[in-house]
């Protein structure tokens, strides 16, 4: 449904054979898997995102629901602002979406050491968690 909606230009509920095209020429382009996640976020068609449209879209992933991600985090707040309401442009978002994998590692690393004395994990725990995600 969620790569259905990004055919659907138009929003009317159905394909056009014009949308199914103009998604072929998307396709075809070099950053294609840029435009394609951009559009997946933005719903409404606005040609900006907010935080909750990208939110809403990584939260139905398997590894975002096996580790959570905070968006109040300091991360998000410098690519939505500090209070979180700045839209974001398709021209920032390859760069904010290709560095999302390393802020949610980094996220699930400071959720395992929380308890830990030292700030570290041991390797048979560290394994354990990132082989699954």
């Amino acid at each position: 449904m969620l790569v259905a909606s990004v055919a659907d230009i138009g929003r009317t509920g159905s394909i056009s054979i014009d949308e199914f095209m103009a998604v072929e020429r998307i396709m075809r382009m070099p950053d294609a898997h840029f435009r394609l996640a951009f559009r997946m976020c933005d719903k409404l068609g606005k040609g900006t995102i907010t935080v909750d449209d990208f939110m809403a879209v990584i939260s139905v992933t398997q590894a975002f629901k096996e580790v959570r991600f905070d968006k109040n985090c300091s991360w998000m707040k410098l690519h939505f602002g500090k209070n979180l309401q700045r839209r974001m442009r398709p021209d920032e978002f390859p760069q904010f979406i290709a560095s999302v994998p390393r802020e949610h590692v980094r996220q699930a690393f400071q959720a395992l050491i929380k308890d830990s004395d030292d700030g570290s994990i041991d390797a048979i725990a560290y394994t354990q968690h990132f082989s699954r995600n």
